[in-house]
């Protein structure tokens, strides 16, 4: 017999929270599992997401392909519009973060946002 551990994971966001009481399954007498479900919110704040974007604009590159600032993206199927907050930090990288309220923090190549871009339109605060 060999032992298993498949360790901890950490999970992270605005909130994270156990909901309810574990359930346990016992295999043998020296094998218990305990099983939790846990509610995550890795999104971020309207507020934060505004610090962040204030930020970064201080620092926007003049001649960035991308220009840093909010953008709703309608998806096949989706009535509602996705919002993201895309900051392009410099001509340098071919990477530019993705902020998603529900989601978080992201990264996606120039390349790929620049291909949808047309898709989005550009919401100005």
């Amino acid at each position: 017999a060999g032992k298993i551990d498949v360790g901890v994971r950490t999970l992270t966001g605005q909130s994270v929270e156990i909901v309810g009481k574990p359930r346990s399954f016992s295999f043998s007498k020296d094998c218990q599992i305990k099983l939790f479900k846990v509610t995550v919110d890795k999104g971020m704040t309207f507020e934060a997401a505004h610090d962040v974007f204030t930020e970064e604009l201080a620092h926007q590159s003049e001649n960035s392909k991308i220009i840093t600032g909010f953008y709703t993206h309608q998806g096949r199927g989706h009535k509602i519009p996705k919002i993201h907050l895309i900051i392009s930090p410099d001509n340098r990288s071919n990477k530019v973060i993705v902020y998603r309220p529900n989601e978080g923090q992201g990264v996606l190549t120039k390349t790929y946002v620049s291909s949808k871009i047309g898709s989005f339109g550009n919401w100005n605060l």
